[in-house]
């Protein structure tokens, strides 16, 4: 019988369990996912550059996707939410080079976090479209046409055949950045928005899978309150996951934040499409992953824009809002 808790297995530990069904001896192999996951990566595009250990950064995450996802033809790769970070510097270009890593390492699903609104769901729907992201928020809505923003769901058919229905839920408590106008979002309840994209998936999906951007506890009532859901990744927190845990029918992942670990998870399926076997751990993002090719020309790309930029003298957002600041001050004083 599957123990409902377990310790998080090792890196090694993790891919060797790949090999699991052909231990079994299984006549017809059983069907087989594979989840790599990511959450609260709040604009660290970069490796840590940490002395000790220096983690994470975008072209080591593009590698391990890419070595993960040759394990299995049944691959899927999901985000949390709050991939931006604070508004500085070039907080635009900074952000936009996210969004096109993601959509270069080829994401299948996800969720806004509130720190994405900070430079104005304009700019988000804007980099979105650009690069066709599949971002999915079913329970944010335009408070002033009563309409949802994203679609609020999407069924993946992955090349091994198994179809993936992903929803995408904001917590309702969040606290949205001051850049938003009071009144023109409104968040409803998640639960609700989760029951009823589940309805009208129906049986278009082998699995569910809810992107979570809420705070874990809410992850894990979300998960007890709609049995439906198979699996459920957490943003938010971005608190160190120790230990795979189902709450009702749904084990709840999520992995620490700054993007210097990476989330790994192998389901295998049983009768009905039920997850008989489970496992997810949390992987280092070391210099063993070699910054992709790719991701290497698009940080020189972004780099050179940078430069020039400084080069040529034009001010930071900051500091023009500081000058406005003064400007401001002093034409009050000469009134």
């Amino acid at each position: 019988m599957r123990r409902e808790m377990r310790r998080l297995p090792a890196a090694s530990a993790l891919f060797g369990v790949l090999a699991l069904p052909l231990v079994l001896g299984c006549s017809k192999p059983p069907e087989t996912l594979t989840i790599a996951f990511s959450n609260d990566m709040v604009g660290q595009i970069r490796s840590c550059g940490c002395v000790a250990k220096d983690y994470g950064g975008l072209g080591r995450r593009a590698t391990f996707v890419r070595a993960a996802r040759d394990t299995s033809e049944n691959f899927i790769l999901l985000d949390a939410g709050d991939f931006f970070g604070v508004t500085i510097n070039y907080g635009r270009e900074k952000a936009q080079l996210t969004m096109q890593a993601m959509s270069m390492i080829g994401y299948n699903g996800i969720v806004i976090g509130e720190k994405e609104l900070g430079l104005g769901l304009d700019f988000v729907r804007e980099q979105q479209a650009k690069f066709k992201l599949p971002i999915v928020v079913a329970n944010l809505r335009d408070a002033r046409t009563d309409s949802l923003i994203f679609a609020p769901s999407r069924v993946a058919a992955l090349a091994g055949g198994l179809r993936v229905g992903i929803i995408g839920v904001m917590g309702d408590r969040l606290e949205l950045p001051p850049q938003v106008e009071a009144g023109t979002l409104e968040i409803t309840a998640p639960v609700d928005a989760v029951r009823a994209e589940v309805e009208r998936i129906g049986n278009d999906a082998d699995l569910i899978v809810a992107l979570a951007h809420m705070p874990i506890q809410e992850a894990r009532n979300l998960a007890r309150a709609v049995p439906e859901i198979d699996l459920v990744i957490a943003g938010h927190d971005g608190k160190t996951m120790r230990r795979v845990r189902k709450w009702g029918s749904a084990y709840v992942l999520q992995v620490p934040s700054e993007g210097r670990y990476a989330g790994l998870a192998f389901a295998v399926l049983g009768e009905g499409g039920n997850i008989s076997h489970f496992d997810a751990g949390v992987m280092p993002l070391t210099a063993r992953y070699p910054d992709d090719e790719a991701m290497v020309k698009l940080f020189r790309a972004y780099d050179m824009e940078i430069a020039a930029k400084e080069k040529s003298g034009i001010p930071s957002r900051m500091a023009l809002r500081k000058v406005s600041v003064e400007l401001s001050s002093s034409s009050a004083k000469a009134r």
